[in-house]
């Protein structure tokens, strides 16, 4: 028995399809089923993106100096912002 592994979207094709789903159902021309079915696909593209953004994040490292003025990488921690 062989298992194929579903092909992973990049962010921007998840987007993009994304985008194309949240105007279609901005219209408001859908019917009600295709309109769950839409919503659904939104749910599984919108949680694609937040997976490879998560991902990148924890990739990206920022240079510092160190206490010898030496340059080491350090984690990145997104400032968070306050409203």
């Amino acid at each position: 028995m062989t298992t194929k592994k579903a092909k992973r979207r990049t962010y921007e094709e998840a987007f993009a399809d994304l985008a194309g789903i949240v105007d279609s159902l901005e219209s408001g021309d859908l019917p009600l089923e295709e309109a769950l079915r839409k919503y659904e696909q939104g749910v599984k593209a919108l949680r694609e993106c937040y997976d490879v953004l998560q991902a990148a994040e924890k990739k990206i490292m920022k240079l510092a100096k160190d206490a010898k003025g030496h340059l080491a990488e350090i984690p990145f921690e997104p400032e968070i912002e306050e409203e």
